[in-house]
């Protein structure tokens, strides 16, 4: 099977770089995923293919949960040290 390198530019006419710069880093992942997807589905159909297989490997996984905490972190709730205080009092 030939190897096809497709560009979001050459298939959306949009870079990454550009969906940044347009709409700022929040919410580009969304728009990388749609790309992503579209372009494997636009790739295999160009070559004929029936079946897409992906692969991930521990990096992958790594990477996501620690960027997914990360991104988190900032919304989960502290504990009231005066709570944590009357709890430890008894």
């Amino acid at each position: 099977m030939p190897l096809k390198i497709l560009s979001y530019d050459e298939l959306y006419g949009w870079t990454m770089d550009r969906v940044v710069s347009t709409i700022g880093k929040k919410n580009n992942c969304t728009f990388c995923g749609v790309f992503r997807r579209q372009a494997l589905d636009r790739g295999a159909a160009s070559l004929g293919v029936d079946h897409i297989v992906t692969g991930h490997n521990a990096d992958d996984i790594a990477e996501t949960v620690l960027m997914n905490s990360a991104s988190r972190t900032s919304f989960l709730p502290t504990a009231d040290p005066a709570l944590h205080a009357r709890s430890h009092a008894r």
